[in-house]
């Protein structure tokens, strides 16, 4: 019973923190201070988020890049 009860806190903790990201996103990007830009974004597939210049480490690399386009 003890570990459903943490299970359940934990899953309300994440819908409060989820929406409390949201907000704040909101607000900034009404305020100017987020925008949608034509630049590159540091993804790392494996943690399934962006990373910032600071902790990219670079490799050159000789390889084929494909890009999706979605066309509307």
């Amino acid at each position: 019973m003890l570990m459903r009860l943490g299970s359940l806190r934990r899953l309300q903790w994440m819908k409060h923190a989820r929406k409390s990201v949201i907000h704040v996103f909101v607000d900034l990007y009404r305020k100017g201070l987020i925008y949608r830009g034509a630049r590159m974004v540091n993804w790392d597939p494996q943690a399934q988020t962006a990373l910032s210049d600071e902790e990219v480490i670079y490799k050159d690399e000789h390889s084929k890049l494909f890009i999706t386009l979605n066309i509307m």
